[in-house]
């Protein structure tokens, strides 16, 4: 059980560090232009 609760934590950090490191620049300012619309 720990094991899959330990997964599932890492990889949640690890796509919302990488979607951070995408969307916002070294001064910590959301890039807008890099958002776009998913059809």
């Amino acid at each position: 059980m720990f094991m899959i609760v330990s997964g599932t934590a890492l990889g949640t950090l690890g796509v919302v560090m990488l979607a951070f490191c995408a969307l916002f620049n070294r001064k910590h300012q959301l890039q807008v232009e890099r958002l776009r619309r998913v059809e």
